[in-house]
């Protein structure tokens, strides 16, 4: 019996060892992101909204650093509003678990596409704000 307990305790460190490792390879990663990110937004021209765009997708998507990557995507639209940051900054508001902005952001940036091309393909905003709806996000 004091074998078969000390095996069940020995699996469950070993389980709880590599779960730690895990999440810590995890945050390695994220933090790894977040500095390339960073590093890619202090090289960029004053003017490129594409990289402050891209940088603070990847942040969001990595859900850290929430506060920089609404400075960056805040820029980007600043210099040049395109369906691309308009979109991200949709996301941002997704990842705060705030869905009516998100929408409004998603609406502004299909609108935008179809200004630009009226047979653009806006499928991916219109599944965006679909799953939103599904999901009871929007207060009417």
């Amino acid at each position: 019996m004091k074998t078969s307990n000390f095996k069940k305790l020995l699996t469950f460190t070993f389980a709880l060892l590599l779960s730690v490792a895990t999440f810590n390879y995890a945050n390695a990663f994220a933090d790894k992101a977040v500095e390339k990110a960073r590093e890619a937004v202090e090289n960029a021209s004053p003017d490129d909204w594409h990289t402050l765009a891209k940088s603070a997708d990847k942040l969001i998507r990595k859900n850290k650093n929430l506060k920089e990557a609404h400075e960056w995507i805040e820029k980007s639209i600043e210099i040049k509003p395109t369906v691309y940051n308009l979109t991200i900054k949709g996301d941002y508001y997704m990842a705060n678990r705030l869905p009516d902005d998100a929408v409004k952001f998603y609406v502004k940036a299909m609108n935008m596409a179809k200004n630009e091309d009226n047979h653009a393909d806006v499928s991916d905003l219109q599944n965006k704000i679909a799953n939103i709806t599904n999901i009871g996000g929007i207060n009417r």
